[in-house]
């Protein structure tokens, strides 16, 4: 007994032409995933940055809470203080201006420790009426890591110690600033 076997003249399936068209469909599809996770990811580091910023300025408002001799004496107007600053008095008793100025010392070190070129200032706001409440600004500012920001601000050096409105924009800084009444 012989089998009759006829071949097909035409190839069937899928060409050569058709796969790398699918290919490449697939490759634009999971370039775009992955530049939508890498922009997830660069908005969550913005995110935890500006919580970071927002803890440490309730943190300064906490401590001047705390010591409200040294807020009446102006002892926390402009801080951050320039110099080191003795400590020694902790062991046996500040006054209300040292507590001020190891408090002043202490977040400022947090703030460049938690933030990426991370400063802070405080200033008292001037007010229209006598006899009112001071009204405290705390400022906390940081650069996005992106290097060419980081590049620019290091070339231009400009400094943080006017705070947040006094900068221009093309700094590339970004600010949390915090208005208060103690």
């Amino acid at each position: 007994m012989t089998w009759d076997v006829k071949l097909p003249r035409h190839q069937s399936g899928y060409t050569l032409l058709e796969v790398l068209v699918a290919f490449f469909v697939l490759s634009i599809g999971l370039l775009g995933l992955a530049t939508l996770q890498g922009v997830a990811l660069q908005g969550n580091s913005k995110s935890f940055n500006r919580s970071i910023a927002m803890v440490q300025a309730y943190d300064m408002a906490d401590r001047m809470r705390a010591n409200l001799p040294g807020v009446i004496a102006g002892a926390y107007d402009s801080l951050p203080v320039a110099g080191t600053v003795d400590t020694a008095c902790l062991a046996t008793g500040c006054n209300p201006t040292q507590l001020a100025s190891i408090d002043g010392n202490q977040w400022t070190a947090e703030i460049a420790r938690a933030l990426p070129n991370g400063e802070g200032v405080v200033d008292l706001l001037p007010i229209a009426t006598t006899g009112a409440a001071p009204i405290f600004r705390i400022d906390v500012g940081w650069l996005e890591p992106r290097s060419s920001l980081q590049a620019k601000f290091e070339e231009d050096e400009q400094e943080f110690v006017k705070g947040c409105e006094t900068l221009s924009d093309d700094t590339g800084l970004t600010c949390f600033s915090l208005e208060f009444s103690p």
